[in-house]
């Protein structure tokens, strides 16, 4: 009743005390000159916290030397805040003396965060009159936390013959605040895997998902993550890599789930991830694909036109090996034969092809430039290579002749690069020669400027039938530069040439060029370009007079609502004798590409007008072509559409003259059909055609039917139907041929096979054997699969890093392994084997093809569940605590361990044995007390499972207060521990008037520890986090090789004073072996509490640390590097680009 008569009565007051915490000002106290005396808090804020109550004193200042005062307090507070403090008590002060009174209050009620709370405090003295006031703030912080949870989570390996897995995305918002939180998904192939819904019916074509959750409201959504290319006829296959029963690759995707609150959070820049890599394990793999004693070698053979009157056979064989000494071998043949060659032409029809690369030189056999020979190169040193060619030129279209030759190509670091041709030809018709030289020459000038120069020189003669020597020169510049800070670039290039029709022949023409290209990038989506050419060349043919070209176009490249949009201009002219053609007109391209939904459309049109000045009779010819190509997963639709003259050049006008106005429609239709039965796949293509400039119409049917064998052999048949009509042609009268209206139909048939075949060194003494695995339930533990005993599906087999995935039959094999090396050997099953755990050894060496049996023998089953005894004296006592991901082990040398859910409940199977029983207590800090560890145990036939309960006991919290009599000094005898008030057990009397009391600790309600009690806990800011996951493990140094640039380069690119605006990252290292499912899911757990990151490179693991500023990744690196670790490596990072920091 106090409160509201206080309400009614000084209202007025109230709302100025108001406004001033809106202003604010911090009046905090004031000062009754009847009365005399002062009454304030003091002008901090207090913080309020999860758990904890409101706690201020208030200053009572009797200014009067000689009177003593008799009051009372009334304090304001917020609605459904409860008050602690006696407001029916009367407080006495003595004259000159000082007196404080605890204001206690326990917030309730919605809390908002980010909101200040007013508290007032009014000092009434003995007639009832307010006669002084004070106030303080209760500031309710926002706690902006999420818990994201993806189920399931780390590396998933997929079934024989599973195509997707189930996903559960769970968010909790643990705040205190509704929030709105954005999730993402992406992952590495966009083209590979597909999200749906659970049903498989609905493919998601959004990667942003959102929630409004209230304070710890939650919600899930699931997915389906389906490989592509294991949906039948949802995207069209790879036909030259399709291997339908031999599962011989490891597959690889990942999928990065993140989260962050919205855009309009203060807390926007927060985020929290999870990965999950897809992994399709292959029944048969390879440990060394470069093995000494086989050379692989793909075969393909085609039979075209067989039923025509020209058959025409193929045949292409190509490999490439690495070889033992770190050099490459290229090899390579090409047959072509047809019916109307000579038999004794197939060598010269035929191409042969073998390149030997190693590291400074490189040798090649077979083709090369003008003929066939030998060619070398050979790098003397970084900055000079020489290389020579020695060959005859016997090919099919080249006249008889010897060719030798050599070049150098050097450079001046990177400032000029000189390169210099020379070859020489003798031809044994008629005694003649040519000598052919060129030398191109670039130089780097400041100002990321460029200039070129290139030159020429043919020198040719002959005896017969005349003697005869030309000589033919040739030369050309270009200019380059980069400006605007990167965002716009100019080349200029001018070529002038005598060219010969070829290096044989005595004959050729002049020609010369002007090109100009500018491009501007305005932003990342949206860009210029203008381009301009000027070329002059002398007649070739009476089709090919002398002309004179000028093109123009100006480019806009950029998106439009995420599809690309390239609209332009153009102005051309052509002279060419009687032709003087300007042509103009616009084009317009655009395209959208979906690769989850294997959807690509794109949209051309060019459309303009020509008209030939050097006719005055001549009027503007309109031309346009429109072309539309469509894909949507195994269709394919193309339509083509041109009328007028498009083509820009002499020979197309020339040819088309007297004919109108051409026209010509072109449409095509494909489909690919995957049936049932994996072995077979069907390409079907058809096609209408029709040109109205010769009045004919084409059509065409091209079904392809695959085969494909469970040994590798891949055929095809292909028949090809095609139907021609042709009527009176618009540039030919009847009168002239007559009736020309005729149909024709042809149909040929062509057929192929393919094989990867695999040729054995009969010389090498490099022995590569096969590892069989047979993998089964062994119920009698002797290690023999007995008749009775079922084969294992679906078992993850390691070798070191090359895994497999049993078959139907409990087989998996690794083929050419290295003979007398020593393996790491794992194993572990997708499915519940209940109970049943591989007996195999750790290490193996295989000295010859042979079987490795995989045991899975009976285990025992230890489960359990973590209990809690909370302290009921807190007011968060109700709350549920998070128990999940704490690791539980079983140790007996070799550690077995799992991650407790989040009720705290836990499962695992270890093989016989004795074993200590052990859980991390790491994770509870000092809040909890766990009673007993270590459990000792010895697990044999006679146990099936056992139970292990853990007991945790929340330490109870007490607020000493000490009491202080009436002259300011400790009274003993009052002392007394009372407990934090709570909801359920609020203070009903406050203590006696106190004097200033000084607190033995701090309490801190929020974990229940002293707050200067310095403990280690799991989490340190120096790094000491990672001892326990990096404990027994080895490390490599990584410094992302593909993505790292030199120092000299980033102070180029960025300036010198590039370290003051790029990031910094520490690579703590490179794990050199697989981490373990619960090793991983603590690696994910401490990426999620602190700021490190993990990356995946070749299947390892690689975990780093980001920073802002320099000194604290030097302070980082130096804290880890002190404890030992010598594989950190601190590098700047600015976007996508690493930046080796070393002088």
């Amino acid at each position: 009743m106090r409160r509201v008569y206080f309400i009614s009565k000084y209202f007025p007051k109230a709302l100025l005390l108001f406004l001033l915490i809106g202003a604010d000002i911090n009046f905090s106290y004031s000062q009754s000159a009847e009365f005399n005396v002062e009454f304030k808090f003091d002008s901090s804020i207090v913080e309020l916290q999860d758990g904890e109550g409101v706690k201020k004193l208030v200053q009572v200042i009797n200014l009067d030397s000689a009177a003593a005062r008799v009051f009372s307090i009334d304090v304001n507070y917020p609605r459904d805040w409860k008050l602690l403090t006696n407001l029916q008590r009367s407080y006495t002060i003595a004259a000159n003396d000082t007196m404080y009174i605890p204001i206690n209050l326990i917030p309730s009620g919605k809390l908002i965060g980010n909101s200040k709370y007013f508290v007032s405090a009014y000092l009434i003295d003995d007639s009832n009159t307010p006669i002084a006031s004070s106030y303080f703030i209760v500031k309710k912080p926002k706690k902006t936390e999420w818990k994201l949870t993806v189920m399931p989570s780390g590396k998933q390996y997929l079934r024989n013959n599973e195509t997707d897995k189930n996903i559960g995305i769970n968010l909790i918002n643990s705040g205190t605040e509704k929030e709105t939180f954005t999730l993402n998904i992406q992952t590495t192939r966009t083209d590979m895997v597909v999200l749906s819904d659970t049903s498989g019916s609905k493919i998601l074509k959004k990667n942003n998902f959102y929630f409004d959750l209230e304070s710890f409201e939650d919600s899930t959504i699931y997915l389906k993550a389906n490989l592509s290319q294991e949906l039948r006829n949802f995207k069209q296959i790879d036909i030259y890599n399709y291997r339908p029963y031999c599962r011989t690759e490891k597959k690889q995707y990942s999928l990065f789930i993140n989260t962050r609150p919205s855009i309009y959070s203060v807390n926007r820049n927060l985020s929290k991830g999870e990965k999950i890599d897809i992994i399709s394990l292959p029944n048969q793999a390879s440990v060394n694909d470069d093995r000494g004693d086989v050379f692989p070698l793909i075969m393909d053979l085609n039979f075209l036109n067989v039923l025509g009157g020209n058959p025409v056979f193929s045949a292409m064989f190509i490999g490439n090996k690495r070889l033992l000494n770190g050099a490459y071998l290229n090899y390579g043949a090409q047959i072509f034969y047809s019916s109307n060659l000579d038999f004794l032409s197939l060598p010269q029809t035929s191409n042969i092809n073998i390149s030997y690369f190693k590291k400074k030189y490189r040798l090649s056999f077979g083709n090369i430039r003008w003929g066939r020979g030998f060619s070398g190169s050979y790098s003397i040193n970084r900055n000079f290579k020489v290389g020579a060619q020695f060959g005859f030129g016997n090919r099919f279209y080249t006249r008889p002749s010897i060719i030798y030759g050599g070049w150098i190509n050097t450079s001046l670091k990177k400032y000029i690069s000189f390169t210099t041709n020379y070859s020489k030809h003798y031809y044994f018709d008629g005694n003649n020669q040519a000598d052919l030289i060129t030398s191109n020459t670039r130089f780097r000038l400041p100002l990321k400027q460029t200039i070129g120069a290139s030159l020429n020189y043919i020198r040719s003669s002959s005896e017969v039938p005349v003697s005869l020597v030309t000589n033919r020169f040739g030369f050309g510049l270009n200019y380059g530069i980069s400006y605007l800070k990167g965002k716009a670039n100019t080349n200029l290039s001018y070529s002038s040439n005598n060219t010969p029709l070829n290096i044989q022949s005595a004959g050729g023409y002049k020609f010369a060029a002007f090109a100009h290209t500018s491009r501007y990038r305005i932003n990342t989506d949206w860009g210029v370009n203008i381009l301009n050419q000027i070329q002059s060349t002398e007649a070739i043919s009476q089709l090919n007079p002398a002309s004179t070209v000028l093109n123009n176009q100006l480019v806009i490249r950029g998106k439009l609502w995420g599809k690309s949009f390239s609209p332009s201009i153009f102005y051309n002219i052509l002279n060419a004798q009687s032709l003087q053609v300007h042509s103009r007109g616009v084009s317009i391209g655009t395209s959208y590409n979906d690769l989850k939904d294997s959807k690509i459309i794109s949209f051309n049109i060019r459309a303009g007008f020509n008209k030939n000045y050097a006719n005055n009779n001549s009027r503007n010819q309109f031309f346009m072509q429109n072309s539309v190509y469509a894909r949507y997963r195994v269709w394919s639709g193309f339509a083509l559409y041109t009328v007028g003259n498009l083509g820009f050049s002499s020979v197309s006008f020339f040819n088309s003259s007297g004919v109108g106005v051409p026209r010509s429609i072109m449409l095509s239709l494909g489909k690919q059909h995957q049936f049932k039965n994996k072995r077979f796949v069907l390409n079907v293509n058809s096609s209408y055609r029709y040109m109205s400039n010769v009045n004919r119409h084409t059509i065409s049917a091209s079904p392809q039917l695959y085969y494909f064998s469970k040994n590798g052999w891949r055929f095809y048949v292909l028949p090809q139907l095609f139907v021609s009509r042709s009527g009176q042609s618009q540039s030919v009268s009847v009168n002239e041929i007559g009736d020309q209206n005729r149909t024709s139909t042809s149909l040929n048939v062509n057929f192929g096979v393919r094989k990867k075949l695999g040729i054995r060194n009969p010389w090498s003494d490099i022995r590569n054997p096969t590892l069989s695995y047979s993998a089964f339930l062994d119920h009698n533990g002797n290690t023999v699969q007995d008749f009775d005993e079922e084969n294992l599906e679906n078992i993850v087999i390691r070798l070191d890093d090359t895994e497999v995935l049993t078959n139907t039959e409990g087989s998996a094999k690794v083929k050419y392994v290295s003979a007398d090396s020593t393996y790491k050997l794992s194993a572990f099953a997708l499915d519940d084997t209940k109970g049943f755990f591989p007996k195999i050894p750790s290490k193996i060496k295989i000295e010859k093809d042979s079987t490795l049996n995989i045991p899975f023998v009976k285990g025992v089953k230890i489960y359990g569940k973590i209990y809690v005894d909370r302290d009921k004296s807190r007011i968060d006592s109700d709350e549920e605590l998070d128990l999940g991901s704490i690791r539980i082990t079983a140790n007996n040398g070799v550690i077995v361990h799992t991650l407790t859910s989040y009720e705290g409940s836990f499962n695992m199977y270890v093989p016989y044995g004795d074993y200590v029983i052990s859980m991390d207590e790491t994770v509870i800090g000092t809040r909890f007390r766990l009673l007993q560890n270590n459990f000792a145990l010895t697990l044999d036939n006679n146990s099936e499972s056992i139970f292990i309960p853990f007991n945790l006991i929340e330490k109870r919290k007490k607020l000493n207060i000490k009491r202080f009599n009436s002259n300011g000094q400790l009274d003993q005898k009052k002392q007394e521990p009372l407990p934090i008030p709570t909801q359920e057990t609020p203070f009903e009397e406050t203590p006696e008037e106190e004097n200033i009391p000084q607190e033995t600790s701090r309490v801190d309600t929020a974990n229940g520890s002293a707050a200067n009690d310095n403990s280690d806990t799991l989490l340190k800011q120096d790094g000491s986090e990672l001892f326990d996951l990096l404990y027994g493990k080895e490390l490599e140094s990584f410094a992302y090789p593909d993505r790292t640039i030199p120092r000299n380069l980033a102070e180029e690119a960025y300036g010198d004073d590039f370290e003051n605006i790029i990031g910094y990252r520490v690579v703590v290292g490179k794990f050199k072996d697989y981490l373990k499912e619960d090793e991983m899911n603590a690696m994910i757990s401490l990426v999620r509490q602190e700021s490190y990151n993990i990356d995946v490179e070749d299947d390892h693991i690689i975990i780093n640390k980001d920073f802002d500023q320099k000194q604290a990744a030097e302070i980082f690196t130096d804290s880890l590097t002190q404890r030992g670790y010598n594989t950190i490596q601190m590098i700047g990072k600015y976007e996508d680009v690493f930046i080796d920091l070393s002088k």
